[in-house]
């Protein structure tokens, strides 16, 4: 069964959804992926503040059941209804967490920059599940992109990942070390530009902040 047919689980909907066996499963790598961005239908303001979309993947010590990897992926909702801020300025999308097992390691094929940070003790995919739903960190509203900073945020807390990057593909431009700062980053196939981070907003979570965190201000 190839990746894009394999059944994927949605924790907004259901924070219970994903199986045992790959709760079980204990984490080898961690990745944080920029995927590329697609400029069809954008004004020229928009490309100038397009942000590339961000997902977390680890990889799997040992393969189970065909899946070497599992992609968590914030994304906006099946709904076009949004949400209009106090101002009335802002309007977020209702965003749903994506838990998608896929059969790679690595970098994902349409990643323009993956980075591999540090992870802490050994620990099963499904401390990474309990660590993000347990805050229901999965009830999100985007202005444009997800939140991943907090998610890293709340894995960095429980001592399952740091924020040093250990090794990033490709190589070149060299970006630094510290995955908070490059999360302000957009990536091209010419390099990178400062971008900060617009902030959505959780129905429960209460958002942390650090002074390393690249949000717009």
């Amino acid at each position: 069964m190839s990746s894009s047919t394999r059944a994927k689980y949605n924790l907004t909907e259901d924070p219970q959804a994903v199986p045992q066996f790959l709760l079980d499963a204990y984490v080898w790598r961690f990745h944080v992926e920029f995927l590329e961005l697609n400029w069809e239908g954008m004004t020229a303001t928009e490309t100038e503040k397009a942000k590339n979309h961000v997902i977390l993947k680890v990889d799997l010590i040992h393969e189970v059941e065909g899946i070497k990897g599992v992609r968590l992926d914030m994304r906006i909702g099946d709904t076009c209804s949004s949400t209009e801020s106090d101002d009335g300025k802002t309007r977020y999308k209702l965003g749903k967490l994506i838990v998608h097992p896929v059969d790679y390691e690595k970098s994902s094929a349409r990643s323009v920059r993956t980075c591999s940070i540090e992870t802490g003790r050994n620990f099963k995919f499904g401390e990474i599940i309990i660590a993000l739903t347990a805050s229901r960190i999965q009830d999100f509203h985007f202005v444009d992109i997800g939140d991943s900073i907090q998610a890293l945020h709340l894995l960095k807390a429980e001592e399952l990942v740091g924020s040093r990057i250990i090794e990033s593909f490709p190589d070149s431009p060299a970006i630094g070390n510290d995955i908070y700062r490059v999360l302000g980053l957009r990536f091209t196939p010419e390099g990178s530009v400062e971008c900060p981070i617009d902030k959505g907003y959780f129905s429960t979570y209460q958002r942390q902040e650090t002074g390393d965190m690249p949000y717009a201000r």
